[in-house]
């Protein structure tokens, strides 16, 4: 249930809104209105076609769906390892499953085996300036090669980046500036999803 209206509903609400919104821009003066050549209602409402930064709730969903079998593989390391060996090749051959992107389960299964295996190493936060310095020099690099399109990198860049990012955030706590309740438009999350793209893109 707390699935249900924390994920799906407002999923949906969001999405009618942006077809709203580009039915609104699609019917000014001058031109017809549509709702896009070749789409329908079914794909604005559950395939996000045209509130598209929620591809990732749409991946949140399905992976949450399948969350139950991927907690059975978690049980096992050594099954949890080839499972997420799995993955990774699809990812690189990118070969995705209907309505999900691999490598999201992928990123999502890894995340699951870094907090059941190896909490420790995410629990344990670290206060040297050196190591978080290294961090960031990594996170540019790879960002650079990213950005210069190397084969594959973009799959590297999306497993290691997320991490090496994480242990960055520690040098926050160095200097205490998470000491602090989020304010309340921090935790509107859908209205950040879907306006972001703008200040992204834009």
């Amino acid at each position: 249930k707390k699935k249900i209206t924390t994920l799906i509903v407002p999923y949906l609400l969001w999405n009618a809104y942006g077809i709203v919104v580009f039915m609104i821009l699609t019917n000014l003066p001058g031109r017809p209105f549509y709702l896009n050549e070749g789409q329908t209602l079914y794909e604005g409402l559950i395939l996000n076609r045209y509130n598209f930064p929620y591809w990732f709730m749409r991946d949140l969903i399905m992976i949450t769906v399948l969350s139950p079998i991927l907690t059975l593989l978690l049980k096992k390391k050594i099954i949890a390892g080839i499972a997420w060996l799995f993955l990774l090749i699809l990812t690189l051959l990118n070969m995705n499953v209907p309505f999900f992107q691999t490598s999201s389960l992928l990123l999502f299964f890894m995340g699951g085996i870094l907090s059941v295996y190896f909490r420790e190493f995410w629990e344990t936060q670290n206060y040297d300036i050196k190591q978080i310095v290294i961090y960031s020099v990594l996170l540019i690099l790879l960002a650079i090669c990213k950005w210069i399109d190397i084969p594959h990198i973009y799959t590297l860049y999306v497993v290691v980046a997320p991490i090496l990012f994480w242990k960055m955030c520690d040098v926050l706590a160095i200097f205490h500036i998470l000491d602090h309740e989020p304010r309340w438009f921090m935790k509107q999350s859908f209205f950040i999803y879907s306006a972001h793209v703008f200040f992204v893109e834009g």
